[in-house]
Formats: structure tokens, sequence, C-alpha cells
């Protein structure tokens, strides 16, 4: 695997440790943090579905930023919805 990939690797891999973490401990956090952390993964969600867009263009590895980027759309999604309709534990 060449060296330029590990970053993306691992921004994803925190992003998706990072969303599940957050859908996890959802019920536990005050309603204003929740709502903080939803627009956090809302905006990173926003910034994955540019990325994947700008993935078509020609280049290197494009493959292994539209799996990077759709993972981690898919993790901030997931964890936008626990965190907004999340109850009160």
């Amino acid at each position: 695997m060449p060296n330029e990939l590990l970053v993306p690797l691992l921004v994803g891999f925190v992003a998706v440790l990072s969303a599940g973490a957050a859908a996890v401990f959802a019920p536990r956090l005050w309603v204003a943090i929740r709502y903080l952390a939803a627009l956090v993964f809302a905006l990173l969600a926003l910034f994955c579905v540019w990325g994947f867009a700008a993935s078509f263009e020609p280049g290197d590895y494009h493959d292994v930023w539209r799996v990077v980027y759709g993972v981690a759309f898919l993790a901030c999604l997931v964890s936008l919805v626990r965190l907004v309709f999340a109850k009160p534990a």
C-alpha cells in the first residue's frame, strides 16, 4: 500500500470510530452537546459528499477515495440521525 493512502484511510477510520462513539453515547449527552455534535457530523457529511463527487475526476487511487468518503458519509449520517432522535437516558 502506498504511503499517500495512509492519511485518508486513517482519517476515514477516525471518522467512523467517532461516529460510532457518538451513536453509542448519544442518550447520555446533554441536549445542547448532542445538537452541536449533530451539526459537526452534518458538516462532515456534506464534506464527504463533495469529496465523493470529486473522486470521479481522473487520478490515482480514486477507488480508495470513493470508499473512504462513502463509508465516512454513512457513518456520519447514522450518527446524525442517532444524535438528533436520541431520547435522554
